[in-house]
């Protein structure tokens, strides 16, 4: 996704790897996920649903996230990172053109294929791994001072759960920032563990369905029974692939046409929730 074209997706981290992260005085104390969860809680009991959604959800008994963009909000976390490993390893400054170029290359990409692309596009001709490492190193330090929820999808989560709804993630990231996002944000209040899933635990990762194949499976549901909210061509055609029809896009970009193969476009989750204006 990309919010005005100049924004970079990030791929994710492992639980194991949390104590790694730079924490020190940054690092969100664990008594306010709680807190968080509570308000949200109760925001959603007191939001009510537009009827689009409520009719959609009938008969649907889980919901599959994706995690980049759509949980959450790391597009300027990635174009920072990149930006910030250009210009201290490599005395590169990407133009507003080179960013949005690379932007549209990468798009629902593994960290791995990004970074190939990376490799490439800026001539860097370094091993791939050590470059993976480098961007890794960079979005992680971002991680722990900035990273946040997607707008308004925290009061959707609340709300599922309040519905008894079965969620999983499915997602292209790395393990790593993954599994920091999810105790960061407290995701692991909505998910179970075995339905967190990475592109690690699959042979394919995102357009392949192996991701949401294996969700499925996880939730113990079939494809007409969920509902997928994704925000890149490569998971809506993911999702498609493993025969879910109801996929809403959540599109930060503004570009609607490269979501058009799903169902139901939306520019934020606000408008899942009927306005308390006139």
């Amino acid at each position: 996704m990309k919010r005005i074209v100049s924004i970079f997706l990030f791929m994710g981290c492992g639980l194991s790897a949390l104590k790694k992260f730079e924490t020190k005085g940054n690092d969100m104390p664990n008594t306010l996920i709680p807190q968080v969860e509570d308000s949200n809680k109760q925001l959603a009991r007191a939001m009510t649903m537009v009827p689009w959604f409520t009719q959609l959800l009938a008969g649907k008994k889980a919901v599959i996230w994706d995690h980049d963009n759509t949980l959450a909000d790391t597009e300027k976390l990635w174009l920072m990172g990149a930006n910030n490993l250009l210009s201290k390893k490599y005395q590169i400054i990407a133009t507003q053109e080179q960013q949005d170029a690379f932007f549209h290359q990468t798009l629902g990409m593994t960290l791995g294929q990004a970074a190939d692309v990376l490799n490439n596009f800026f001539n860097l001709n370094m091993q791939k791994e050590v470059l993976i490492e480098q961007w890794h190193h960079e979005i992680q330090k971002l991680y722990v001072t900035d990273l946040a929820f997607v707008p308004h999808v925290s009061h959707v989560l609340a709300a599922l759960k309040e519905r008894k709804i079965k969620m999983a993630i499915a997602s292209n990231s790395d393990p790593r920032l993954l599994d920091y996002s999810v105790a960061r944000l407290g995701l692991d209040a909505y998910f179970k563990p075995d339905t967190i899933l990475n592109a690690s635990h699959v042979e394919q990762g995102k357009p392949a369905p192996d991701l949401y194949l294996l969700a499925l499976k996880r939730l113990g549901v079939s494809p007409d029974e969920v509902i997928v909210f994704e925000d890149s061509p490569p998971g809506i055609e993911a999702a498609l692939n493993a025969q879910i029809k109801d996929v809403i896009a959540i599109n930060m970009s503004g570009n609607r046409q490269a979501l058009e193969k799903a169902s139901i476009i939306i520019n934020s989750f606000s408008e899942l929730f009927e306005s308390d204006k006139p």
